[in-house]
């Protein structure tokens, strides 16, 4: 999906809504710069040994909607999404600096 694509959904509300945003980075990183709202669900890698096993068993994920995953620079997103392929993940948007750069400066 190109990045461009993922700005939209971010800015329109009622697109929002029909996707999950799964935002790989780590807590420090949310403090620095994150993509507002409650429905961006945040999932650092480091502690997929938590999410993981509620993931597999349904307890966190809708199957029935879209999957967008995102990171700092797309490496972990890819894991997240390459975790998820199949069941869940609709688009890969991979890095978070592009959506600061080439969408919104302000997220």
């Amino acid at each position: 999906m190109p990045i461009t694509d993922f700005g939209n959904i971010v800015k329109n509300k009622a697109q929002r809504s029909t996707y999950q945003i799964i935002d790989v980075r780590e807590p420090h990183e949310l403090a620095l710069s994150c993509i507002s709202g409650e429905d961006v669900l945040n999932l650092p890698l480091s502690t997929s040994d938590t999410w993981a096993p509620q993931i597999i068993m349904g307890k966190i994920l809708d199957a029935n909607k879209p999957t967008l995953c995102l990171c700092h620079h797309g490496r972990r997103s890819m894991q997240m999404a390459e975790f998820l392929v199949g069941k869940y993940v609709w688009g890969y948007i991979g890095s978070f600096y592009s959506v600061f750069v080439l969408v919104r400066a302000d997220v």
